[in-house]
């Protein structure tokens, strides 16, 4: 005889409990996502040249925080931290040029990820850094090809340094 746990449908095994997604569940998703979607746009629409020092004075202190938490060893902050790494790496390299519009974007996606307070604030557990992991794989799909230019140029730089 099958037992179930209270919540679990019959036939419903233990593992996708809890899981189904009904129309209600799926509105407030996309509205969860379009929150935070329009609270990065107005970060973007506002960020300035000065700004890329105000990340750079507070980006390592967040990294580290997020490392020495109980969420780092989370798949989606391991990938999170990888993409903060990578669009990092593309604002300070002085001999790789990017366009205003791009700068802009990721000088805005690295403010929302340093801010603790944003739609989901970060002291919040777990919670508080979903939003940031969204915003950051935003810009990250959205640049794409930026990023992919940035890759070539290191390739580039490494193959050169070998001869």
């Amino acid at each position: 005889m099958q037992t179930t746990t209270i919540g679990q449908e019959p036939g419903q095994d233990r593992e996708t409990m809890g899981r189904e997604h009904s129309p209600a569940r799926d509105r407030q998703d996309d509205n969860a996502a379009e929150q935070i979607k329009r609270s990065f746009e107005q970060r973007a629409e506002t960020v300035r040249p000065e700004d890329e020092e105000r990340v750079a004075n507070s980006l390592q202190d967040r990294v580290n925080r997020l490392v020495n938490s109980a969420n780092a060893e989370r798949p989606f902050v391991m990938r999170m931290l990888a993409a903060v790494k990578l669009l990092w790496a593309m604002l300070r390299e002085p001999s790789f040029h990017l366009e205003w519009t791009t700068r802009g974007t990721i000088i805005a996606a690295l403010l929302y990820f340093i801010s603790p307070l944003d739609v989901f604030p970060d002291f919040v557990p777990l919670i508080g850094v979903i939003d940031d992991a969204f915003v950051l794989s935003l810009v990250v799909a959205q640049l794409s090809s930026e990023i992919e230019r940035f890759k070539d140029y290191l390739r580039a730089l490494i193959a050169e340094s070998e001869r």
